[in-house]
């Protein structure tokens, strides 16, 4: 039985490998990336350009912004994969990353969704006005990934738009 919540053993899911695109669109993997590194590449700013520019157009219009959005590079947290569609998994991350959008006061929420005994790490979506929320799960397929993403949604469902 799949499910969401287990033990958080940080260091070894810093060391996770997951899949990265050359942008959300791409239909063949660029590299991999350990979830370590990909935190490391967001805190440091590597897209801080393309991120002020999709913030900045998001002001004005939303499609704009998306025009932007479309080039930054894509991850699929959930593992290793040899394209996009969740039959290519070759090795699942035990994470999931569910996207809360829309939010007007993004810092209490991610103080509450910090202290979740499954959150492993939050950050702020391209956009700037939702949270990436990286979520431990047990799951080592994409049907247990699926029941995951049920209880990780019901439980998260205070939080989604």
């Amino acid at each position: 039985m799949a499910k969401f919540g287990p033990p958080i053993e940080v260091h070894a899911l810093l060391k996770t490998e997951m899949t990265t695109f050359r942008t959300v669109t791409s239909k063949r993997p660029l590299k991999s990336v350990t979830l370590g590194g990909y935190l490391k590449d967001v805190r440091s700013g590597k897209w801080s350009a393309k991120i002020e520019a999709i913030r900045e157009a998001n002001l004005d219009s939303k499609a704009d912004a998306d025009k932007i959005k479309v080039k930054l590079p894509a991850i699929k947290s959930s593992g290793i994969f040899t394209g996009l569609a969740h039959t290519d998994l070759v090795k699942h991350s035990g994470m999931l990353v569910i996207d809360l959008d829309n939010i007007e006061d993004l810092e209490p929420v991610r103080g509450e969704l910090i202290r979740h005994r499954s959150v492993i790490a939050i950050h702020t979506s391209p956009r700037g006005t939702g949270l990436k929320v990286f979520v431990a799960i047990s799951a080592t397929n994409p049907r247990e990934h699926k029941d995951c993403w049920r209880l990780v949604a019901e439980d998260f469902s205070t939080f989604l738009p």
